[in-house]
């Protein structure tokens, strides 16, 4: 895939180099027209073999490195939030991963790289995204306090108890057999001190 910025414009063009990438292209352009989300990147034109996304001006997960559990909380609430909003649609991301989450200039997530999302048949489907999403979040985590994974627990702490509920969290997401997005998202914006995105408001479900 070969991409351009235009400065002039704050515009991003994917160029296919080949088919597989061309169909690609297609999927994403597909989804993004769907779902205009905020979290998710913007579509701005498409033609025969390229698409053009409006830039996001900050950071890619990738290269960040561990966070506070306040904001690695926000930061996956908000995902699994737009994961939820795919599912609802009947459409997965297929490649959850934190080279494909942007954070702006406010530290707001923005999921991209939509070329392989797929039709759901199954919840099964969803669920990988959702575990996906949680081994990623693991790896910005906070190492949890002792105690977590049978460790010797410090008490008292609210930063360390905060870290601790987090992976746990994570961890039992990462290892369920069907977990669900929203659940996820309701989860982690429970937790006390979530330094949640200001469009992120995860809907109740029955």
């Amino acid at each position: 895939m070969i991409l351009h910025l235009d400065p002039r414009t704050g515009r991003v063009r994917k160029h296919a180099a080949g088919a597989d990438e061309r169909r690609r292209l297609v999927r994403e352009r597909d989804v993004l027209a769907l779902l205009p989300h905020p979290g998710l990147v913007r579509l701005v034109d498409a033609g025969t073999g390229w698409i053009e996304l409006a830039e996001v001006r900050g950071w890619c997960l990738a290269d960040v490195g561990p966070l506070p559990s306040t904001q690695v909380a926000g930061i996956g609430a908000a995902i699994a939030t737009v994961l939820s909003d795919l599912h609802d649609l009947g459409v997965t991301h297929g490649a959850v991963q934190p080279s494909h989450v942007l954070l702006d200039d406010h530290r707001r997530p923005v999921l991209c790289s939509l070329g392989r999302a797929e039709t759901v048949h199954g919840r099964q489907d969803c669920a990988e995204d959702v575990r996906r999403l949680a081994r990623a979040l693991q790896r910005w985590s906070p190492a949890p306090g002792r105690g977590h994974r049978g460790r010797r627990r410090t008490a008292g702490r609210p930063g360390r108890d905060a870290a601790d509920a987090l992976g746990r969290i994570l961890e039992q997401t990462a290892r369920a057999r069907r977990p669900r997005s929203r659940e996820l998202a309701r989860a982690l914006t429970d937790l006390p001190g979530s330094d949640l995105p200001g469009w992120t408001m995860p809907e109740s479900t029955p």
